[in-house]
Parts: structure tokens; C-alpha cells; sequence
């Protein structure tokens, strides 16, 4: 079976070849729903986002304490994933066992940087993660 993006002009144009073979052969076409998963570029901009995050909080000299322990720890990237993204999509989210697909990625996104905006007063926009689908970060 071959997808198609409609959005480029090149996927339209095969999309039109085939389907026309399609029609003239009597063949039986099968439409089926895409459903929308969360895609590399959008885990790979939320990555960036945190690391920007962190940046700005150790640039204030802000730190947290990890539960149990008297000891202050700079944020990164990563503790910002577990102590804010993963408690916030639990909440969100507390029946998905699997990854979260773009729709609700994204609803999740809105609710972090609403949350990071409440609690740091830090309101930057989360990278286009369309921009990051064949870069590294």
C-alpha cells in the first residue's frame, strides 16, 4: 500500500497516475484512516525545548532538591522531562500506556509551556518541530 501527502505536489501528481490506473483496471481500492502518530522531529524538538528551558534556569542560578536528598541540583534537560512533561502527561493523560499521538502531543505542549509560564514566568514558544524532521539537535 502506498501513503501519500496530499500537501506536495509530487504526492498529488502519483497519487493522480495511480489512481487513474486503478480506474481504468477495475481495480478495488481500500481507503484506509491514517492514524497520526508523534513523529521523531516532534521528540527531537521537545528535547531542544527542555534544553532551552534548563538554559534559561541556570542562567537565573535556580535549582530544585530532589526529594529525600539536602542537596541542590541544576536543572537539565532531562530531570525537567521527569519532573515536569512526564507528571503533567500522566495527569493528562493517566489511560495511555503507549506514546501520545500528534493531537494529544501536542495539547500536551500547551499545558507545559502554560506550566512553565506559571512557574518560572518563562514564556517561550516550543520549536517548530516541523523545522527538526531531518536535523539533529
Amino acid at each position: 500500500m502506498t501513503t501519500y501527502n496530499l500537501k506536495y505536489k509530487d504526492k498529488v501528481s502519483a497519487f493522480n497516475e495511480q489512481s487513474k490506473w486503478f480506474i481504468n483496471n477495475k481495480k478495488i481500492v481500500e481507503l484506509k484512516e491514517i492514524k497520526y502518530t508523534r513523529t521523531g522531529s516532534q521528540n527531537r524538538a521537545r528535547w531542544k525545548y527542555l534544553q532551552m528551558i534548563a538554559d534559561i534556569l541556570n542562567e537565573r542560578g535556580e535549582t530544585f532538591t530532589p526529594p529525600g536528598f539536602n542537596i541542590e541540583v541544576p536543572f537539565n534537560k532531562d530531570n525537567l522531562y521527569v519532573i515536569y512533561w512526564q507528571t503533567l502527561k500522566k495527569y493528562m493523560f493517566p489511560e495511555k500506556t503507549r506514546q501520545l499521538n500528534t493531537k494529544e502531543f501536542c495539547d500536551l505542549v500547551d499545558m507545559v509551556q502554560m506550566m512553565f509560564a506559571k512557574l518560572f514566568s518563562i514564556s517561550i514558544s516550543f520549536p517548530n518541530w516541523e523545522d527538526y524532521s531531518r536535523k539533529e539537535l
